[in-house]
């Protein structure tokens, strides 16, 4: 399924404009309809989704015609989860105008939302063919890429969409994410490094760097960032466990290392491969030590001693 990283993920295109809009009939029913798909709208702002489809669809038993209540009740059955009509009415309007990027990139997402990612990458490709400067579909359809597992592909349409926002946090920190899981640590440490200095990161991504420079063995560094995470409101135990690590491994502070530590336990940290991890590349004086204070604490994943 598509993630939602941090906040701009796979969006409902916002706005309604057909060029092809045609609400025929006598002028009291087209008064009517539009009224009726004000209300709609007005409920569908307040999440209130099922009563804006009943006013959607009064408002086409008296213009059905009505193209954009019609979209509007595509949006509405998606927000419903009921993808499968959504998916049948934003394809009905397709046909209608097959250039209408709006209906291209929120049939796109309702089949994201449906877990077909090859029909979803197919509409945000036919809508950036229409569309090359639309920064939201490609971003959303390297999130489509991601979840396929395609990350060089998602690569690329991340760097197109930073080519069009480079101050753009969310596209950065998932083009930060994507070349951390090809293996490009290095470049990945300069776009965390270039939204810290731009005052954009938040604790994900410093938490982020923070590992990348435990990879890459910056040890400092990694430390400067855990010691803001632990002093910020979004505390984690994977914080203080992997200042332990660095504390216990790298720089051999074992009093300070094992306060780590056991704040990490504390927290309930119980990650079998890092606790593993972490016994495996103690120095061999200071083993002894750490296990007996995994043996206090109990973790349920505790690694059995070496």
């Amino acid at each position: 399924m598509i993630k939602r990283p941090t906040p701009a993920r796979i969006l409902i295109p916002a706005g309604i404009i057909f060029a092809f809009s045609a609400c025929a009939g006598a002028p009291e029913a087209r008064q009517l309809a539009v009224e009726y798909y004000n209300v709609g709208n007005a409920y569908f702002e307040m999440g209130q989704h099922q009563k804006a489809l009943e006013m959607y669809r009064r408002a086409l038993s008296y213009s059905p015609g009505f193209l954009e209540v019609s979209y509007a009740a595509a949006r509405a059955h998606i927000a419903l989860g009921d993808f499968e009509e959504g998916i049948r009415v934003l394809k009905r309007l397709g046909e209608g105008d097959g250039g209408n990027v709006l209906v291209l990139t929120t049939l796109a997402y309702a089949y994201a939302k449906k877990g077909d990612l090859a029909g979803a990458a197919d509409a945000y490709t036919r809508a950036l063919e229409l569309s090359p400067g639309n920064l939201n579909a490609w971003h959303n359809l390297a999130l489509v890429r991601i979840a396929g597992g395609d990350f060089a592909r998602a690569e690329e349409c991340l760097r197109r969409a930073h080519a069009l926002e480079p101050a753009n946090a969310q596209v950065l920190g998932d083009l930060a994410r994507v070349l951390a899981d090809q293996g490009k640590q290095g470049e990945a440490i300069v776009l965390y490094e270039m939204m810290r200095a731009g005052g954009q990161a938040n604790p994900g991504a410093s938490r982020k760097l923070a590992g990348l420079y435990f990879e890459e063995k910056y040890y400092a560094k990694a430390l400067v960032l855990l010691d803001e995470l632990l002093k910020g409101a979004d505390v984690q135990a994977g914080d203080y466990f992997l200042k332990a690590r660095i504390q216990l491994t790298a720089s051999r502070e074992l009093e300070a290392g094992l306060a780590s530590l056991d704040q990490a336990l504390e927290k309930k940290y119980s990650d079998v491969k890092g606790l593993a991890d972490l016994v495996a590349g103690l120095p061999a004086d200071y083993k002894e030590t750490v296990q007996k204070a995994l043996e206090k604490r109990k973790p349920q994943a505790a690694p059995a001693g070496r």
